[in-house]
């Protein structure tokens, strides 16, 4: 709306005025539309690329396989290729974005997989594939934890106190004549401290129990002075 200097003015002099002030509200928008507009072809100039690679980022375990892996844009369709030679055949998809990941399970302890990813932006096609990557499965756990550095000491008459570590994190109990006493106060560590209480009968061995979290278990009997 025209103010009253504008309008006690002569006709070309608020011409000019509406000119200057049209220009003047439509150049901020057309900032905003080229900056929009460098901003789209900058994003489209750049290239899809893995930035960091899917092989050495694997964390395989028990049944199952993470896979990890980040691209230079977001990618909408994203999978791994997976099998036991380069072949592959099984395809999981994984999530989108720029940081992608996905857990394949029902994988077999003791074998060597391979497995590619692929990553594609469906706005322009464009598309970007890892190499191929093994790994190789942990194989099931059969081996019985190693009892180290064992000791026993009497604390009252017919209580004593065993202490020991073991190779690996593992839950500990000793068993009196068929009966579970005591645990180690924390499950699965590698330093451990019994209480063995109320042994009145001398001619009762108390026997040790080590058990690691794959259910391997070792056995001893317990020298107490």
């Amino acid at each position: 709306m025209a103010t009253l200097d504008e309008l006690d003015s002569p006709p070309r002099i608020r011409i000019a005025t509406w000119v200057v002030a049209l220009v003047a509200a439509t150049s901020g928008t057309t900032a905003a539309l080229a900056t929009l507009a460098a901003t789209s072809t900058t994003e489209s100039m750049r290239t899809l690329a893995l930035t960091d690679h899917p092989c050495a980022h694997v964390v395989a375990t028990g049944g199952k396989a993470a896979i990890s892996w980040t691209t230079s844009l977001a990618s909408d369709v994203n999978h791994v290729m997976l099998g036991i030679d380069s072949q592959y055949g099984r395809v999981v998809p994984a999530t989108p974005g720029t940081d992608h990941r996905v857990v394949v399970d029902m994988l077999t302890p003791g074998t060597t997989y391979h497995f590619r990813v692929s990553s594609t932006r469906s706005d322009t096609g464009a598309t970007v594939q890892s190499g191929n990557c093994p790994f190789t499965l942990p194989g099931v756990d059969r081996t019985a934890p190693t009892v180290l550095s064992f000791t026993s000491a009497s604390i009252t008459p017919n209580n004593y106190r065993v202490t020991f570590s073991t190779n690996e994190p593992a839950n500990a109990w000793v068993d009196i004549a068929g009966n579970r006493q005591n645990t180690t106060d924390a499950p699965f560590r590698m330093h451990h401290s019994i209480a063995i209480e109320r042994l009145t009968d001398p001619e009762i061995t108390p026997e040790l129990h080590v058990t690691d979290r794959a259910g391997n278990t070792t056995t001893m009997p317990i020298a107490l002075p």
